[in-house]
């Protein structure tokens, strides 16, 4: 099965992965021929990307977090949530509820560590709540993996992961008018939506129950390595390497999912931003592994080479990530015979571009 964008899924298409509501039950069960009713209504829901099967695939994806754990999760996040923005929250059921979570996360932990898949499952989490929580259970994800080449000990793993899931926190008191907004931000409203980590912070400190690091990265989450991110300007080791850490998750993540006004960037761009802003927005000590993790040719990925050449990635070069080995299908602009190609023999072509389907195949 191969990832693509829901605006590359076309009407007769092969779904490759059951896909669940916010409650964990099955929306669309795997193996379901997609009409247009159907794509049209996962749009509507929020769903980015899809699995989908074809002739060309070959790859299995077990799905790293399950259904039902992505619903309970967010479920005692929206607890704690309420809990924190009420006037006097009643500690017991807030403690309560931190407990669950912990609980959860502490389950999920060898989940994410253990699977070869994990990063290339980021995307396929459906939009629970506009993107906020999606968002922030993809960053989990990718900051505990993170956290992981850089040899965190578990409990620091398990504070990584708490505080992925609370960064963006302050978000909820931003107007949703503006959150949303399909065009550029004014000058006012950008000021306000920079504000949204000193209101998480604010908020996290009510819950003397949850590890301070949960609340420092909802703080510092925007501060760049150079000192021009906000809302305090911190350079360098004056933030906590956790928000460091969380820092390169939260911008990747964001590129790589649609926004009301953009649409999502490939995997391949969105590392490639990363990567360009070592030493200046992110720490250098972090982009080196971040870069060794995130694969941007998954398996099954359909690729056009700097020759024109087009094809299916079928294996990956673990030191080499950037020249996969690719199965040609179409040459010269037809069909022909397929053959291996592996990029990591040849110093001349690259991967020009990820595509969604061939050329021969167009209209």
């Amino acid at each position: 099965m191969r990832l693509v964008p829901i605006s590359a899924v076309h009407e007769g298409n092969v779904l490759g992965q059951s896909l669940s509501d916010e409650s964990g039950r099955i929306l669309l069960r795997k193996g379901v021929k997609l009409s247009e009713s159907f794509i049209r209504q996962l749009k509507t829901l929020g769903y980015d990307t899809l699995y989908i099967e074809d002739e060309y695939t070959e790859a299995e994806v077990d799905e790293v977090l399950k259904p039902k754990v992505v619903a309970e999760i967010i479920h005692m996040a929206e607890s704690i949530t309420k809990h924190l923005t009420q006037s006097r929250p009643n500690q017991r059921n807030l403690n309560d509820s931190i407990n669950r979570l912990t609980s959860i996360l502490e389950s999920v932990l060898d989940d994410i560590l253990g699977s070869p898949d994990a990063v290339t499952n980021l995307l396929t989490i459906s939009n629970f709540d506009e993107f906020t929580y999606k968002h922030s259970l993809n960053c989990m994800v990718l900051a505990v993996m993170l956290g992981d080449k850089l040899n965190l000990d578990r409990e620091s793993l398990l504070n990584l992961a708490i505080g992925s899931v609370f960064h963006d926190m302050g978000k909820f008191f931003v107007p949703k008018e503006i959150l949303l907004k399909p065009a550029k931000l004014l000058p006012d409203e950008i000021e306000l939506m920079q504000k949204h980590p000193r209101e998480g912070y604010n908020y996290l400190k009510k819950a003397s129950q949850l590890m301070p690091t949960a609340r420092i990265m909802a703080l510092e989450h925007h501060e760049k390595w150079d000192g021009s991110g906000y809302p305090s300007r911190k350079k360098g080791e004056d933030t906590y390497l956790h928000s460091r850490i969380s820092a390169a998750c939260d911008v990747f993540e964001a590129l790589t999912a649609n926004r009301p006004y953009r649409s999502g960037w490939s995997v391949s761009e969105a590392r490639s931003f990363v990567i360009a802003g070592a030493g200046t927005h992110f720490d250098p000590d972090i982009v080196q592994p971040f870069s060794r993790l995130v694969n941007p040719y998954p398996l099954d990925s359909f690729v056009r080479l700097s020759d024109g050449r087009e094809g299916v990635v079928r294996g990956v070069n673990q030191t080499l990530l950037d020249r996969p080995e690719v199965e040609i299908f179409v040459e010269g602009g037809r069909t022909v015979t397929s053959y291996m190609e592996n990029l990591a023999d040849s110093n001349d072509v690259l991967v020009a571009a990820v595509i969604h389907q061939f050329s021969t195949q167009a209209g």
